[in-house]
């Protein structure tokens, strides 16, 4: 038994399984956004550092050139993190696929399907599955908790919380 019951590596996207909800793609309009921002600090970088003290020069380029290379980096991780996740279903399993750790939940191992503010699935952020080896934590989907919720709870035929 793995970590959330039986859980096993997901499998491929043509076995049948129906595509429930998946990660909102990334919003790929702030781009021209940060790109003018970027070259706006550069220009007045540049502006600074061309003063008249050289010290002061080398110190406004080290750390200017330190934050580009942060920014970039953590633009980078937010748009490769945020693509990829798919939540499919069929009559046997749960899966939740992903570049990393891909994760399959059987039907039978479903004890309980709840949003993450008990008893208000419409102001839960997440969705939470929980199996006999602890709960799966959904990601955000663009399809919203007060959707899934439901439609999990039917498709395992189980409520919100584990029967005593």
């Amino acid at each position: 038994m793995g970590e959330h019951g039986d859980v096993t590596g997901a499998g491929g996207p043509d076995d049948g399984a129906r595509a429930v909800a998946r990660t909102p793609p990334a919003n790929r309009r702030l781009l021209p956004l940060a790109a003018f921002n970027a070259a706006y600090a550069t220009f007045w970088t540049w502006r600074i550092a061309a003063g008249e003290h050289g010290r002061a020069r080398v110190v406004v380029l080290a750390v200017a050139g330190a934050l580009l290379v942060a920014l970039v980096v953590a633009l980078a991780v937010a748009f490769r993190r945020r693509g990829g996740v798919v939540l499919r279903l069929d009559e046997t399993e749960l899966r939740l696929e992903r570049r990393v750790h891909p994760v399959a939940v059987r039907r039978r191992d479903v004890l309980a399907v709840r949003g993450d503010v008990p008893g208000r699935p419409t102001w839960s952020e997440h969705v939470l599955v929980q199996t006999p080896g602890g709960i799966l934590r959904l990601p955000p989907l663009d399809q919203p908790p007060g959707v899934l919720v439901p439609l999990l709870q039917e498709w395992a035929g189980v409520e919100e919380q584990v029967p005593a």
